[in-house]
């Protein structure tokens, strides 16, 4: 899921997760770095992945946070989810 979301165009960089949902125990949210609209990204990955295959949630924005070394920094992504309506798809 992830490598067919990095290859969508104007994403940048990103990364899945599995992140906890009270419907279905976790769930995949996609974090992506992109300028591009969600519905767009959400749109383009419909054609390429089934739907059990999709990320439950994404967080976009035009910039992930990273380490000193430019890494994504993962332990931050979850405190972009606070900022985000809980899981309910």
């Amino acid at each position: 899921m992830e490598s067919v979301i990095a290859a969508l165009p104007g994403v940048r960089a990103c990364v899945v997760l599995p992140v906890a949902s009270l419907e279905y125990g976790q769930a995949p949210v996609a974090f992506v770095e992109s300028d591009r609209p969600e519905q767009e990204l959400r749109g383009a990955l419909d054609a390429r992945l089934p739907r059990r295959l999709r990320p439950a949630q994404w967080v976009v924005c035009p910039e992930l946070p990273r380490t000193v070394a430019g890494k994504l920094a993962r332990a931050a992504l979850r405190d972009l989810l606070e900022a985000e309506p809980a899981l309910s798809q």
